[in-house]
């Protein structure tokens, strides 16, 4: 039962993430300045909004919350990464670091 309440936090944070990158404008968008283009941005929030929707699947599915959150990870790894490397101060890479930890769970307990 934990694990799909972990599930269903987990998608309404990446749908909040993936919604708001998906829109061609976005009034705070940092992707440019750590070199990414907004093409880009709605792609990781293209896919944000597919691993949200495969968390939800996946209370019924489970491998589609295993897949989905092994990919959700992947995506995760990389905006921490993205933050230390544009050398923000460290509080912002700790919501995506959390979601790492959370989505890792998911993956590894379904």
């Amino acid at each position: 039962m934990l694990v799909i309440v972990l599930q269903v936090i987990a998608a309404v944070m990446f749908v909040l993430a993936g919604g708001r990158k998906v829109p061609a404008t976005v009034a705070h968008d940092d992707f440019p300045q750590y070199g990414y283009t907004p093409g880009f941005r709605r792609i990781v929030g293209g896919l944000e909004l597919l691993g949200a929707a495969g968390l939800i699947a996946g209370i019924w599915i489970p491998l589609l919350a295993t897949l989905s959150g092994i990919g959700l990870a992947v995506l995760m790894v990389g905006a921490v990464v993205t933050h230390i490397r544009g050398h923000d101060p460290l509080v912002r890479a700790v919501v995506p670091a959390v979601l790492l930890v959370i989505v890792a769970v998911i993956a590894l307990a379904r």
